[in-house]
């Protein structure tokens, strides 16, 4: 069986930051392909609509539209798309707010290699036991 490969988003308004998240999501062999790059939530949530992938990486704090609200706009109309916080603020009303929208992983950064590894294969599993509960109905 071929492997998958799950499309991926980052929206982070820092090159650097943004640059480095790809890097490491290529270099953990996790399965997934950053197919779109976003600098504010409002240019994330156009990506989204049109590449629906399969993972948004973003950040909370950006420009145009935050990341809560893209946050709200993928679960409104992007159900399916799983999401990870990326963020250098370790706000819990943060996470309480992003918990609402069926995010499940919350990030610091700087994000540490293997923790993202992890998250990875958390969403992976995720991802795929979802295919296989579509491909049985």
């Amino acid at each position: 069986m071929a492997e998958v490969t799950y499309s991926t988003v980052i929206a982070e308004d820092e090159d650097l930051i943004r640059s480095g998240l790809v890097r490491k999501i290529e270099q953990s062999r996790q399965s997934f392909a950053v197919v779109g790059e976003a600098t504010h939530g409002a240019e994330a949530l156009e990506l989204v609509r049109r590449m629906q992938p399969q993972l948004l990486i973003t950040d909370i704090r950006m420009p145009v539209m935050d990341g809560l609200k893209l946050i709200e706009e993928v679960y409104k109309y992007f159900p399916r798309t799983a999401v990870m916080i990326a963020s250098g603020y370790a706000d819990f009303e943060y996470a309480r707010q992003a918990m609402k929208f069926n995010v499940k992983h919350y990030l610091l950064k700087p994000v540490k290699p293997l923790e993202l590894a992890e998250v990875l294969n958390d969403i992976r599993a995720q991802l795929s036991k979802e295919s296989i509960v579509e491909a049985n109905d």
